[in-house]
């Protein structure tokens, strides 16, 4: 740039910003000044065909009471209150079921001589066996048939330990006899108390087995039971139940005679 060139003065930003303010503000003039003209109105086109009912009458008035009233689809579909009502809706009802015509009864001839004929020919021509009521033998009368069991019954008793003290293997062997007596004895049941070296500290009779020499025998081997010891623990009292269920023998009674 040569020295004779003015170096021209910039401007601040206040400057800036009052000039851009003002442009803008020019501009908002200049579209509300320019908004506000009134737009002029479309022409509407001049209809020049003219319509006129060529009815007269009853027809007319219809037409018009028609015409005056609010709702426009009276008079493009068929409706009762339209002038169309009586010509789409009004119609006689149609006679669907046809004229009934009896006729005379007719009476069919009934043939006498071959009344039976059918029932003759069907008994000729179907043979049926004749029923018999005593071909196959008379029943067995029913009697009393004992059954005896196949196995031989054990004359002796056994003995089942319960409890805690099924855990500790029974050390004692008891030969246990079997009672006579008149009905099938029960199981005798006696609570016991084992300590640690397997000696019974206790016995209580709990069931009898409906003979008292049973039960006494029944406590009494209790009493001697033996069973192995805990050698850890010599303190240990461990309870338990011993069922006896004796073996009944059948006692021998004479049969009455019979009367004669």
């Amino acid at each position: 740039m040569s020295e004779s060139m003015v170096e021209l003065p910039r401007w601040s930003k206040r400057r800036w910003a009052y000039a851009i303010a003002g442009v803008l503000l020019l501009q908002v003039i200049l579209d509300v000044g320019l908004g506000r003209r009134a737009q002029p109105l479309p022409e509407h086109s001049i209809f020049r065909t003219t319509i006129r009912l060529a009815a007269g009458g009853l027809a007319e008035t219809q037409i018009l009471s028609v015409a005056s009233r609010e709702d426009p689809a009276l008079l493009a579909l068929p409706s009762l209150q339209g002038f169309s009502g009586r010509a789409w809706l009004a119609y006689p009802a149609l006679n669907d079921e046809p004229p009934e015509e009896r006729e005379a009864p007719y009476w069919l001839a009934l043939p006498e001589p071959s009344l039976g004929a059918s029932f003759s020919t069907f008994v000729l021509t179907n043979s049926f066996a004749p029923l018999l009521a005593a071909e196959r033998p008379l029943p067995r009368l029913p009697r009393y048939e004992p059954s005896f069991p196949i196995e031989p019954v054990s004359a002796k008793s056994v003995l089942m330990v319960q409890g805690d003290l099924a855990r500790r293997p029974l050390v004692t062997k008891f030969d246990l006899p079997a009672w006579p007596h008149s009905e099938i004895l029960s199981n005798s049941v006696v609570q016991v108390l084992v300590d640690g070296d397997g000696l019974t500290v206790f016995t209580a009779l709990l069931s009898q087995s409906g003979r008292p020499d049973a039960d006494a025998r029944a406590l009494e081997l209790a009493s001697r039971a033996r069973f192995q010891a805990v050698r850890q623990r010599r303190d240990l009292l461990t309870p338990g139940r011993l069922v006896f269920p004796w073996q009944t023998l059948p006692i021998a009674t004479e049969m009455p005679a019979p009367i004669p």
